[in-house]
């Protein structure tokens, strides 16, 4: 369960593969002629949640949630921090999906236009704000934690990384408990459907029974409930592509989250042994080769 040691199992011979290799033990792998390396863009999507259940947090003002999105240079953290094992991302919907618009953009890292929406918001001193995330994350969540934190310190905001166990990150951070303004976690979905994927982020939690389920901010709008509830039975694939694009739009324009990078899945394997990675996540065995 431990990387570091699944590194050492894999160059001492004990194992013929070892999956999920963190960025910084890449290039052990790359040295080591025994060794091949396999990197996959995955659709998972990490991001950062806000708290929108409470409308006291500073968090609850869309203007500070575009002002901490204006505030965060995703690129250098990913070149930094993941070593370019990601994919920057603009929506939890991954570019092969049924509805992803490629003509969308990111909000650009503008520091100065961050600033100035905090003033804009009433916060022209900045706010503190508490980031928490895991400590035994595999895409280096206490690192991009801390980077992230960093930039918003910049623009003023007082930020303080809060680091935890799986656990205990679960349960301050879980949809039916929530005592977290602004938390990292990660969602994926191997339907290709970008409608199926904001049924369980952005449709309202508890709305209505399956739906929500990853909505562990508490993001509503009662249109996009009504969007997806319509492409959710729609059999035209272009009018469900539609569909689930004007909800990106939405949740875009709210700043509903702030999607960062869709990790690389990185594989080291056995020299002789040959693997085709698989985007969703799965290891499926006659992907193997020998």
């Amino acid at each position: 369960p431990e990387a570091a040691q699944r590194v050492i199992a894999l160059e001492m011979g004990e194992v013929d593969i070892a999956y999920s290799i963190e960025a910084n033990d890449v290039a052990k792998i790359d040295a080591n002629p025994d060794l091949v390396k396999y990197a996959q863009p995955s659709m998972t999507c990490f991001n950062y949640f806000f708290n929108l259940a409470d409308a006291d947090r500073p968090t609850y003002d869309l203007k500070v949630r575009q002002a901490i999105y204006h505030a965060i240079d995703i690129q250098t953290i990913i070149d930094t921090v993941m070593n370019g094992y990601a994919t920057v991302a603009n929506s939890y919907m991954p570019s092969i999906c049924v509805g992803y618009n490629a003509d969308a953009e990111r909000p650009a890292y503008d520091p100065e236009l961050a600033k100035q929406l905090l003033a804009e918001a009433g916060y022209p001193d900045g706010f503190y704000l508490r980031i928490d995330a895991r400590n035994d994350s595999d895409v280096n969540a206490d690192q991009v934690s801390q980077a992230i934190a960093s930039y918003l310190e910049k623009v003023g905001i007082k930020a303080e990384v809060n680091l935890l166990p799986r656990a205990s990150f679960y349960e301050k951070t879980s949809a039916e408990n929530l005592q977290s303004s602004f938390f990292m976690a990660g969602w994926g979905d191997s339907s290709g459907e970008g409608m199926v994927i904001f049924n369980d982020m952005l449709y309202t939690y508890d709305g209505k029974p399956g739906m929500g389920e990853g909505n562990r901010g508490h993001y509503s709008n009662a249109e996009v409930d009504a969007l997806l509830d319509q492409a959710s039975v729609e059999p035209d694939q272009a009018k469900r592509a539609a569909l689930a694009e004007q909800v990106d739009q939405i949740a875009r324009d709210e700043a509903a989250y702030i999607p960062l990078f869709f990790k690389h899945n990185i594989f080291g394997v056995r020299a002789g042994i040959q693997y085709t990675p698989s985007c969703d996540d799965h290891i499926l065995a006659w992907d193997f080769t020998f």
